[in-house]
């Protein structure tokens, strides 16, 4: 029994098949993110590939995509493309402007859906406890509206300062788009460490940390635990949307050119 437990190990444990996994994993997530598309429609648009690779690379790539494309729905597709794109055609001043008008929308359709609700923020007793910050629910609500919403949203308007110093026009974008996407996830990672950091243990307990999650929360006790969960946390749904945003601005940098001609509003 030992000896067929390693062998279908020695099997599954290859590049080919890591690669598979890997692969599912970011298509589901690209797919999890298009308005939709579920993980059982990305499988039967997916499916056909996998008649030409072994079962043992075909399986595990569609697990990966079922399974990422479901927390593919947590990854906004694209929002941050729009206001990169009047950044780099009217100049950073417009582009700050229109992210700042962005985040006030995503922050009012976040009060709608309840997110600065008692039950949402975990009040106890009407004091709130989220990780460095403890105390007034109302402090804590505008602190979360100021840096998931107003700030975090608000840096995308830096996404066209390199049209000017970059003669690439696709590159200049896409260099644009790390650069937003980046400012943005240190929004987020701040916002997360002193508002959220008490769930990390939680977040790192569970099944799908097996049990290097319990070695983590071991070697990183107290409010270092809150920074790191921030950091993985906000990495895990950001890097994929700020990856599909530089993919789609790339494509149409590409295929539209015209687009990026500057307007010269900025004079």
């Amino acid at each position: 029994m030992f000896a067929d437990i390693c062998t279908g190990l020695i099997s599954i444990l290859t590049p080919e098949t890591i690669g598979a996994v890997a692969l599912g994993i970011f298509t589901g997530l690209m797919f999890g993110a298009i308005p939709g598309i579920s993980g059982i429609m990305a499988i039967s648009i997916l499916l056909p590939l996998t008649f030409y690779v072994s079962p043992l690379v075909g399986i595990p790539m569609l697990l990966g995509i079922y399974k990422a494309s479901m927390f593919g729905g947590s990854i906004t597709a694209c929002c941050m493309l729009p206001v990169i794109l009047v950044s780099y055609r009217y100049g950073v001043k417009w582009g700050f402007v229109t992210a700042f008008a962005f985040s006030l929308i995503q922050g009012i359709q976040g009060i709608a859906e309840g997110t600065f609700s008692a039950a949402a923020l975990g009040v106890e007793n009407g004091v709130f406890n989220g990780g460095f910050f403890s105390g007034s629910p109302l402090l804590a609500a505008l602190g979360i509206f100021l840096l998931d919403y107003i700030i975090a949203f608000t840096v995308l308007g830096i996404g066209g300062i390199f049209r000017d110093k970059i003669k690439n026009k696709p590159l200049a974008l896409v260099c644009g788009i790390l650069l937003a996407g980046l400012l943005r996830y240190v929004a987020h990672v701040i916002s997360g460490a002193i508002f959220f950091g008490i769930w990390g243990e939680w977040f790192f307990t569970q099944e799908g940390f097996f049990a290097w999650g319990q070695t983590l929360v071991d070697m990183f006790p107290g409010k270092t635990l809150y920074v790191l969960y921030s950091l993985i946390y906000n990495l895990f749904f950001l890097l994929p949307e700020v990856g599909l945003t530089a993919l789609a601005g790339f494509l149409i940098a590409k295929a539209m050119p015209k687009l990026l001609q500057s307007q010269q509003a900025d004079r």
